[in-house]
């Protein structure tokens, strides 16, 4: 397995690993009356599908040099798409928890999102350096 996928995996399970923790405290103890099974789906969901485009990044950025900016805006317009529609049908369904579950829905974006682009700099940005290593 390639160096910078371990680091990806690593970094990603920790942050996983984080999340459940923050999840498991609030929802125990402060936040005990807004809890939702489908709240561990959600989590799940987000991790899967941030795994997947994590992965994409990785394979895209040994094609072309232009292929990755294409990729990378297909792949955020796709996640949002995928977020927005699986809401609607959520929230159309259980109107009662819909601030609970837009909250956590917004959490958990951002974060996510944060996540994916901090490891996508450090990639390239090792990348780069190793390159121009090769290069001396």
């Amino acid at each position: 397995m390639n160096t910078a996928l371990k680091y990806f995996g690593k970094r990603f399970i920790i942050l996983l690993s984080v999340i459940i923790l923050m999840g498991v405290y609030l929802f125990s103890y402060p936040l005990k009356d807004f809890y939702l099974p489908v709240y561990l789906l959600i989590l799940l969901s987000f991790a899967i599908i941030s795994a997947l485009f994590i992965w994409m990044f990785y394979t895209s950025s040994h094609k072309r040099a232009g292929s990755f900016p294409t990729n990378f805006t297909l792949a955020r317009t796709v996640r949002m798409f995928l977020i927005i529609i699986c809401s609607a049908i959520y929230l159309f369904i259980h109107r009662s928890n819909a601030i609970c579950i837009i909250g956590i829905i917004a959490f958990l974006y951002c974060v996510f999102s944060v996540f994916e682009i901090v490891v996508i700099l450090q990639f390239f940005n090792t990348r780069k350096d190793s390159d121009q290593q090769l290069e001396r």
